[in-house]
């Protein structure tokens, strides 16, 4: 497993920590995080993704401009991706019953930033080390695209988000 790898899934694991201790509101040095403005539920019937978005090696690679994406990790709910050399982490993970709110409020890379996807409800967010998306799929779920960039990255791929998310929706049945 990379290097990139092991920071996606410590992040990864931060996050399920955070899912599951979400109401504990914030620290001394950082206050609870708050919604401006929560996107309305996507309250239509929950869409069926195939495992890791149906998304191949190459789809990936040519949609964030990414040569070299090699898939590390899969299991019905998350995937992941690296470049070599320590470049890019590439996750998709599928939250089944989660909220979509509750995640927009635990976003930490920046500013939460609202989207409508295929017209689906979503966020969008960035920071230094990398972007994430995330779109409501239907019954309460959603989905969530996370770019993690490395030391040696070079670009941006967050820009394409958008349009992976949109492909992803479209796939799923």
């Amino acid at each position: 497993m990379g290097r990139v790898w092991k920071r996606v899934a410590v992040a990864t694991a931060t996050f399920a920590v955070g899912v599951t201790a979400a109401g504990c509101g914030g620290t001394a040095d950082r206050p609870a995080a708050t919604s401006a403005a929560p996107a309305p539920a996507d309250s239509g019937a929950p869409l069926n993704f195939p495992q890791c978005a149906a998304m191949t090696e190459d789809d990936l690679s040519g949609m964030l401009g990414l040569p070299g994406l090699r898939q590390v990790a899969a299991n019905p709910l998350r995937c992941g991706w690296e470049t070599g050399g320590g470049g890019y982490a590439v996750v998709f993970a599928w939250f089944r019953g989660s909220s979509l709110t509750e995640r927009r409020d635990q976003v930490t890379l920046g500013p939460a930033v609202d989207v409508r996807i295929a017209g689906h409800p979503g966020f969008t967010w960035s920071g230094a080390q990398g972007c994430e998306i995330a779109a409501g799929s239907g019954g309460g779920d959603f989905i969530d695209w996370t770019v993690t960039a490395g030391a040696a990255a070079a670009g941006s791929p967050c820009a394409a988000l958008p349009r992976l998310a949109a492909a992803t929706l479209a796939k799923a049945g």
